[in-house]
């Protein structure tokens, strides 16, 4: 897809338990041209904090490429919930400071955790498509009023949050209206609309 056409942007995931999982990735993003690597611990069920996992962190920061992991409640079947809490991350986070981590859903429902990681480590990302769970609207009032103010997303996150949809889920062309409805300035919009991933993933190409 990213060959037909400049619209799409891929990420590339491996088994961090394989063998050779760390060679699998920079040989891939190297000959697909791919800008990051996406992992999910519940669904992969691997431990994001062992020696073969570390590996694989230690590639993509080798690569230049952010890590996105999926976080909070998987609505697979199998999958178990303990692994998706953010704060199992912070081990990754703290050994990888130069590794730009992407928190997926706002680690939801743990959103003030994921809050807390991205506060703390100015290496941590977050992604706002934990809003569509719901009825959209509803569930964007009750994030951004009852979970985390918008406050804290205006003056101290804006430049590392991330719009998401988590499609199908959501159609890709509504997920702006999420953040309009959260009561963000134009600003902080135009930012998490689409500013910071071009930064992001900018870094990630050169």
């Amino acid at each position: 897809l990213c060959g037909m056409s400049d619209r799409f942007i891929g990420f590339a995931s491996v088994d961090p338990e394989e063998e050779g999982a760390a060679e699998t990735l920079e040989r891939d993003v190297k000959r697909y041209g791919l800008k990051g690597l996406k992992l999910s611990p519940p669904t992969q069920e691997f431990d994001p904090v062992s020696e073969k996992a570390f590996a694989v962190y230690e590639a993509a920061r080798g690569l230049g490429i952010p890590v996105l992991f999926h976080t909070g409640m998987s609505w697979e079947p199998d999958a178990a919930l303990a692994p998706g809490h953010p704060m199992r991350l912070e081990p990754v986070i703290r050994s990888f400071r130069d590794l730009p981590i992407v928190l997926a859903h706002l680690g939801w429902p743990w959103v003030a955790e994921a809050v807390a990681l991205a506060l703390k480590y100015d290496n941590v990302y977050l992604d706002t498509s934990a809003l569509y769970h719901d009825h959209p609207r509803e569930f964007a009032r009750h994030v951004f009023t009852h979970l985390v103010p918008v406050s804290v997303i205006e003056r101290s996150l804006r430049d590392r949050v991330l719009m998401g949809s988590d499609y199908p889920r959501m159609e890709i062309k509504h997920a702006p209206e999420i953040l309009e409805q959260a009561g963000l300035t134009t600003g902080a919009i135009e930012q998490i609309g689409g500013g910071n991933a071009r930064r992001l993933l900018g870094e990630a190409a050169r």
